[in-house]
């Protein structure tokens, strides 16, 4: 949902629910709330919102919507303030993606009052928060977002609420012609010059476009790339049909002003067409407030590009309806949690023994030295003593003795128990390193799942399980018996291709491990002697590669290449949430991995601390992702 959808949305929400009271809250999963509303009309409305990583949105919906049996602490805190309270005012952000839903209700003291319910649509950060409106403090969110993971931020109770950040660009509304042709020609997408000799001429057109959409979303705020697709393809496609490749030189950046401008001041004065965008194979693949002209005017569901709905809120009940059941999803995300959680804990448990066998351990050289001194006493120890008391470093040493023994054999006891607890100690310490490997795992791969935005993502976990050796709910103890490399090659069919490469303008080639098995595939086949590895410390998070076009990194790659490498270890990591972030850099030579150790575990020597931001690494992922 970009900026235009949501405003078209809370316009729609404003002349449907304002003045309607809310009935009934559910939470169907973690991330989503379901308000039953009775509205002006005698109608009833439902209507959803959810911070889901995967599916945020908010919209009006027909379906029947599942809630969970025990209502989560969210739920229960939205109901003891706002049911019964009513909607006076709907509205959506000029510049961030968020919808503000205000509430009045009746009453004084804890039990009324004036609420604003905030749905912040941003992707992986979205949340739904709950805020005293004339306070402005936070009642309460549906994710909490502590200041140990945002200083700038923090989305606790009782804290004072902040608007998301603005982006750093401008937004399309307020460019003017000049200064947008000043921008295009400084850094327009159409300046690498001629084309290769030999490319297709309609291929080479089509990489224009796309680079055009590119630049679009790199430059301005709040343009989403299905409007920027949609000005690009108006650009190829203008009147009297002249193939955008042929225009004159002078002529493109004012034939993308002209189509640039003329959209924008379409959604501008909200004529919104409501629209799904519909792939090659006719399913759901965009959202868009914008009519796409560029495309063939079919208006049969099963052969058209889009589809057209009589309002914004109808379309996204379509298009949400349609892709997979986020429902669904996050209950297999909730299952997988509740996997790696029990494993978790296991590990957890066993560690806590081990650490016991090893506190119990430490009286091993105490008992050496009683029986060094009891052989030092031989002769000064009376015969059948329970107890014998020594001077030892200044100190007065207790030492009970078994009275049916001899005092040699008293001290033959210590030392038998000397050797015993060493070798607890030598065996406890070996299962700790071991143990604390598979702990230090199964939080990473919590935080994948948390991260999770795809049942791809949800089947990388279960495959990473699987290579290290965990058996899986609902396996037969003899499908455990695989070997390594059957286990591996089942995680890597699960996981194909687990890692992002981008390219930079620079020239330099950044590798990120989308998960442990994608950051294992790192260590085996992409990283090679001359890259820098990066990694956030102390944190589970992606491995990261650098690697520069002279192949040495380690002596080529410039201070800035290596800062923002770090910054997508940074972003891409639990630290994600902090203002900075500490990240290890280490030539790739000097990163090992241990044999037998879980997926993305290794071993490093010689690195150094780089201080990084996670949200200088978020809008480099912009960048990066706008340029593929």
């Amino acid at each position: 949902m970009d900026i235009y959808v949501l405003r078209a949305i809370a316009s729609e929400l404003s002349h449907e629910l304002v003045g309607g009271r809310v009935r009934k809250i559910l939470q169907p999963d973690r991330r989503s709330l379901l308000l039953v509303l009775d509205c002006p009309g005698r109608k009833t409305r439902s209507l959803i919102l959810s911070a889901d990583p995967a599916y945020p949105r908010i919209h009006l919906t027909d379906k029947k919507i599942a809630s969970t049996a025990e209502p989560p602490d969210f739920c229960r805190s939205l109901r003891n303030h706002l049911i019964g309270a009513a909607i006076t005012r709907i509205s959506a952000g000029e510049r961030e993606r968020v919808v503000q839903i205000t509430l009045e209700k009746p009453g004084a003291g804890k039990a009324g009052g004036w609420y604003g319910l905030m749905a912040e649509i941003m992707g992986r950060w979205s949340n739904i928060v709950l805020v005293n409106a004339r306070s402005s403090e936070i009642v309460d969110s549906i994710r909490q977002v502590s200041e140990a993971q945002s200083r700038k931020r923090p989305l606790v109770r009782n804290a004072k609420y902040q608007l998301p950040p603005e982006q750093k660009k401008p937004p399309p509304e307020e460019i003017n012609e000049s200064e947008f042709l000043q921008k295009f020609s400084d850094d327009g997408p159409w300046e690498e010059g001629p084309e290769e000799e030999g490319s297709e001429e309609e291929n080479s057109g089509k990489e224009s476009l796309a680079a055009l959409s590119r630049w679009l979303v790199h430059s301005f705020a709040g343009l989403s790339p299905v409007v920027a697709a949609e000005i690009a393809a108006r650009v190829g496609t203008p009147s009297g049909g002249t193939p955008q490749g042929e225009f004159a030189e002078e002529d493109r950046s004012r034939a993308v002003w002209t189509e640039f401008s003329e959209a924008i001041d379409e959604l501008r004065k909200e004529n919104f067409r409501p629209c799904v965008l519909l792939g090659p194979d006719g399913t759901p693949s965009g959202l868009s407030a914008l009519e796409p002209q560029s495309v063939t005017e079919s208006r049969n569901r099963s052969s058209a590009s889009y589809t057209e709905f009589e309002t914004m809120n109808e379309a996204a009940d379509f298009f949400f309806g349609h892709l997979v059941s986020p429902a669904e999803f996050n209950g297999e995300r909730d299952r997988a949690a509740r996997e790696v959680g029990r494993h978790a804990a296991r590990a957890k448990k066993t560690l806590a023994a081990v650490e016991r066998d090893l506190l119990g351990s430490r009286s091993a050289e105490e008992e050496r030295l009683k029986g060094e001194i009891l052989l030092e006493n031989l002769n000064g120890v009376p015969e059948k003593s329970s107890v014998f008391h020594a001077e030892r470093g200044g100190g007065r040493i207790e030492i009970k003795l078994d009275p049916r023994y001899s005092v040699s054999e008293n001290a033959q006891r210590f030392f038998r128990r000397y050797k015993k607890l060493r070798r607890q100690s030598v065996m406890a310490e070996e299962r700790r390193k071991g143990i604390e490997d598979k702990v230090h795992f199964l939080e990473g791969l919590l935080f994948e799942v948390e991260e999770a935005q795809s049942p791809g993502d949800l089947e990388a976990v279960r495959g990473a399980l699987a290579q290290s050796g965990f058996r899986l709910r609902g396996t037969r103890p003899e499908e455990k018996k695989t070997s390594r490399r059957g286990r591996r090659q089942a995680a890597d069919r699960a996981s194909a291709r687990p890692w992002r490469r981008y390219d930079a303008p620079e020239g330099w080639q950044i590798f990120v491990g989308k998960n442990a098995l994608g950051n294992d595939a790192l260590m085996r086949q992409v990283g090679r002697a001359g890259d820098l590895w990066f990694h956030a410390q102390g944190v589970p998070g992606s491995h990261v590669i650098l690697r520069t076009p002279e192949g040495a990194a380690e002596e080529a790659a410039s201070d800035e290449a290596i800062l923002q490498a770090a910054s997508l270890a940074a972003y891409h990591s639990k630290a994600r949430g902090s203002g900075r972030a500490e990240v290890a850099c280490v030539p790739f030579q000097r990163v090992r991995r241990p044999r037998g150790a879980p997926p993305g575990r290794v071993v490093i020597t010689g690195q150094r601390t780089i201080a990084a931001s996670p949200d200088e690494g978020a809008a480099l992922m912009e960048v990066l992702e706008a340029a593929e």
